[in-house]
């Protein structure tokens, strides 16, 4: 064969081709299918050398089995199947023909439109007619043509090609009988239709898909699936699908939903979106069956208001209960982002059964009643790029809402498990140095007790570091007012000022960290109850605050499994002094006695919040040994240990009722964390006491936690916990094992079983199987846990809750179907309940 060196074509007719690929990367518009050429037809064009070809489109499979390829290679799944190795296109009988003028942004790259046209033969090239025969291929940036025949008429301004048309783009690949085009219409048409896109799986065929000038496709008689080639697990068809790009939409007539070649919906007119526009229009349902509640069904709607505002509305029908409403409205602006939700629920029938049974439910700030609603408004707004605002509220009718009806568009605001919904709005000033917010606060507590409200509080911080002299200065401030619910409590105000000065020192192998604070509090306390009531009580608290924080580095180059790590052994020594001061008559208004942890050994104060700065002369000591990946930098084993050693007794407590403690030194505390290799991971924490109070309650272990995490390959999943508390006169021990374990390629069993091993009892256990097929998926889960109803102290109450039911457990089976390529289950859906399980857990579908 001899290689052709000119041909009387312009690119940008030919590049029509490239029209078929229009559904995944819409290469050609309609400009530029009637443009004229610009460059001189007299000149010969240069031949293109092998690296510009490498620049070319690049198949994902050899160019001579292209046209016999048969859809069947894609009957597996494509995320189990390696892409074909893609190969360069052939140097004999091809040329390059003049570019198309489309931008190249100023990069100098002159090859992102040229085209390679190669063929067997090409018995006819004049300025009416040009016929290429004999493997057919055009190669673009973004696609490839092949046929056996390709025809240009340059006078009717048509392209033709047959016999084994196939276009091929990096997302998809069509193969047509013909191909034809309209240069003066803009119009373009493929005949008996197979299409594949590589990204999905997804497949059909299709009499015929037109384009028409404003690049709209329409399809007549199609169908579609993301199952394999000739599985028909489910499948699309339609009479007619037209998709508009550039609209963004695309509309169906008369479609059905088959399932095992069985019609199951069927749709006379479907309108959707074919990018990221938003649509109204009915969300994927979801449907639960639970032992208390029974049947479960809600049906999402979703309204798109306009561009910067939409709305969903959840019917939701609950078989125990009623009919229940829920409202979702979202309000996007250029400086703010809104959202109110709000869900209601008439004459809970359940809920009127129980009270009929034992009015005391109804007791209480948030006691049960009939009527169920819940509220959450949530705002953000930046003014600029150092003023802000936000309001994050939340309220719900009764303590037992979340237990009873579960969380979708309101939920609590707490890092604890839905035993407080707190409501914050506030307007803050933020620079390089100071932070400045004032703002309002309120808690509604589900368990027990409500905390204060703060209305407001307005709070400060600075931090500033001067180079010149190596000080660093901060500066804390705060005043609030405090206010409560239950009248009997103290009210007042706090005004809190904390300067400091400290000169951080520090080096490549130790750190010193002297510090000086002083911390000047007033209270205005006010007495609510009816013997006191409007007495007054103002009282100054001031406090000089001294520590000291040092630490070194020892750092050795070693081996670990023939490997280069870094031992690092780093001791490290805290002293902090705080006098004693009376604080008896303050009132507690949000003080609390955290977990004792690491991070607690740095801390001056023992307690959290303003109103109690315990008194102490201590240090704190710490030794750390850790082993570091020199090339990843990743730790492979880290082992702590601290503990507090006391020079007085400290006398500051919580609670009057609280004794001085005497004790020399705190529990101990280790934590370890351990990477035994990459499908392995260990860790732990303990608090252990040596010392022996009279009532026998803190010798020994305080509180642990320990935790394995098994994974020899991906998804192949097994977590083993323990936990020991004793602690403050409570104790408990549980474990807790969940897994996620394939047994092939399609099945997968997950479960967990947590145990109070005290009460020898189950909390929760968890079993389900999941089955993935390339096109849809089935996950089934049996779920049985502790579901105490709690009264207005937060003790759990005894009694039975329904006829024939466990008192204190829920069960129910729980069912999740996924037809892959049609959208992702609802917020309730199974596999959000594994994911929340299962550490690790990795939904498949």
């Amino acid at each position: 064969m001899s290689k052709v060196a000119t041909l009387k074509f312009d690119c940008k007719r030919l590049s029509i081709a490239a029209v078929a690929s229009w559904m995944v990367v819409g290469s050609a518009s309609a400009s530029e299918l009637g443009s004229e050429p610009t460059a001189d037809e007299s000149e010969p064009v240069a031949e293109m050398t092998d690296e510009q070809q490498s620049q070319l489109f690049q198949s994902r499979f050899e160019l001579d089995e292209l046209n016999k390829i048969d859809l069947s290679v894609f009957d597996s799944c494509p995320n189990r199947t390696e892409p074909s190795t893609r190969t360069n296109l052939p140097a004999s009988l091809d040329f390059s023909l003049a570019s198309d003028k489309r931008d190249t942004k100023d990069t100098g790259d002159s090859k992102s439109g040229e085209v390679v046209l190669s063929a067997d033969r090409v018995p006819e090239n004049s300025e009416i007619r040009t016929r290429l025969e004999g493997h057919v291929t055009m190669a673009t940036e973004a696609s490839l043509l092949k046929a056996d025949e390709l025809v240009t008429d340059n006078i009717a301004q048509t392209i033709s090609a047959t016999g084994h048309v196939s276009v091929e783009s990096q997302d998809s690949l069509l193969r047509a009988k013909k191909f034809e085009a309209d240069q003066k219409l803009g119009t373009s048409q493929l005949s008996d239709v197979k299409f594949h896109f590589f990204i999905n799986n997804a497949n059909g065929e299709a009499d015929s898909i037109t384009f028409d000038e404003n690049r709209v496709a329409t399809l007549n008689d199609l169908t579609f699936s993301t199952c394999p080639v000739n599985d028909e697990s489910w499948r699309f068809s339609a009479n007619e699908l037209q998709l508009d790009q550039e609209a963004g939409w695309g509309e169906a007539w008369g479609m059905w939903l088959k399932v095992q070649g069985i019609p199951v919906f069927y749709f006379p007119y479907l309108n959707f979106p074919i990018n990221n526009q938003r649509k109204s229009g009915m969300l994927m349902p979801a449907v639960s069956n639970g032992e208390r509640n029974g049947i479960d069904i809600s049906l999402p709607i979703y309204w798109n208001i306009a561009e910067q505002a939409d709305a969903t509305f959840r019917p939701r029908k609950i078989e125990n209960r009623g009919n229940q409403l829920g409202t979702e409205l979202r309000f996007l602006s250029r400086t703010t982002m809104n959202e109110l939700s709000f869900e209601f629920l008439q004459d809970d029938r359940l809920t009127a059964n129980l009270l009929s049974r034992d009015p005391s439910l109804a007791d209480g700030l948030y006691g049960l009643n009939e009527d169920r609603w819940a509220i959450s408004f949530t705002n953000e707004t930046y003014f600029n790029e150092n003023w802000s605002a936000s309001i994050n509220a939340s309220k719900v009718s009764d303590r037992d809402y979340f237990r009873d009806l579960g969380t979708s568009f309101i939920s609590p605001n707490t890092t604890s498990s839905q035993s407080q919904i707190l409501s914050q709005a506030g307007i803050s000033f933020q620079d390089d140095i100071w932070l400045v917010s004032l703002l309002a606060e309120s808690t509604q507590s589900l368990v027990g007790n409500e905390p204060y409200r703060i209305l407001p509080s307005l709070v400060s911080s600075a931090d500033y570091y001067q180079l010149s002299s190596g000080l660093r200065w901060q500066f804390e401030s705060d005043f609030t007012r405090f206010a409560h619910t239950n009248e009997s409590q103290i009210e007042g105000s706090r005004l809190n000022l904390h300067p400091s000065l400290s000169y951080p020192m520090q080096n490549p192998y130790a750190w010193l960290k002297p510090k000086l604070s002083y911390q000047m509090t007033r209270y205005r306390q006010v007495q609510q109850d009816s013997l006191q009531a409007g007495e007054t009580l103002e009282i100054d608290r001031s406090l000089p605050i001294f520590s000291l924080d040092s630490g070194l580095f020892f750092d050795r180059a070693t081996q670990w499994d023939d490997k280069p790590v870094t031992h690092s052994f780093e001791p490290r020594l805290f002293y902090a002094y705080i006098p004693h001061r009376e604080q008896v008559e303050i009132n507690n208004f949000d003080s609390r006695m955290p977990d004792f942890s690491f991070y607690q050994l740095w801390q001056a104060n023992r307690f959290a919040g303003i109103d109690r700065v315990g008194d102490t002369n201590h240090i704190a000591l710490a030794l750390t040994n850790r082993f570091v990946k020199d090339d990843t930098g990743e730790q492979i084993l880290g082992l702590s240990l601290g503990r507090k050693f006391y020079f007085e007794d400290r006398q500051v407590q919580l609670s009057p009722s609280v004794l001085t403690e005497t004790d020399n030194s705190s529990p101990w505390l280790m934590e370890l964390s351990y990477r035994a290799s990459q499908s392995l991971e260990v860790s732990g924490f303990i608090e252990w006491s040596d010392e022996k109070l009279p009532d026998n309650t803190t010798r020994g272990t305080v509180l642990a936690r320990s935790q394995i995490k098994f994974e020899p390959l991906q998804d192949h999943i097994v977590n083993l916990s323990h936990r020991v508390r004793d602690k403050d006169g409570f104790s408990n021990e549980e474990i807790d094992l969940s897994f996620a374990w394939p047994i092939n390629d399609e099945w997968r069993l997950v479960g967990r079983w947590y145990n109070d091993l005290q009460l020898g009892r189950t909390s929760e256990s968890l079993f389900g199987v999941e089955y993935e097929s390339c096109c849809w998926g089935v996950s089934i889960v049996s779920r049985r846990y502790l579901d105490v109803r709690l009264d207005a102290a937060g003790n759990p109450l005894v009694g039975s809750l329904i006829a024939g039911q466990d008192e204190q457990f829920n069960s129910g089976i729980q069912l999740q179907f996924v037809f892959k390529g049609l959208g992702s289950p609802g917020q309730k859906s199974v596999s959000q309940l594994l994911k929340n399980s299962i550490r690790g857990y990795r939904t498949r579908f």
